[in-house]
């Protein structure tokens, strides 16, 4: 019983120890590397990712004007002239036929 009651206290000496001094410097230890992981993490890495991010946004860019934006000009011009082809063979005519006929009734 004595033997049982100093291994307890023992252990609770021991965990004590652990708890007040040895758990703390192991945080400090820990937070240090965290950091120092954050300061390597933004003085080097940053850079580099934000590098690779611009450069995807700079052949996004090179690929939309180059390839998008002239197919699209095409589409819309070929809209454009459908429509213009459309006004003078349908309605221009139409309206034309209303001037005339305004005015024809505008002289009787």
């Amino acid at each position: 019983m004595v033997y049982t009651l100093r291994f307890f206290s023992v252990q609770n000496a021991v965990c004590f120890i652990i708890l007040t001094y040895l758990v703390p410097v192991l945080f400090t230890f820990y937070i240090q590397g965290v950091l120092k992981l954050k300061k390597i993490f933004l003085t080097y890495m940053v850079p580099v990712l934000f590098t690779f991010y611009i450069q995807d946004v700079l052949k996004l860019k090179k690929i939309i004007l180059t390839y998008l934006v002239p197919v699209l000009f095409t589409f819309y011009i070929q809209g454009v002239l459908k429509l213009k082809k459309i006004i003078l063979t349908y309605l221009v005519p139409v309206l034309f036929t209303f001037y005339i006929q305004s005015v024809l009734k505008l002289k009787n």
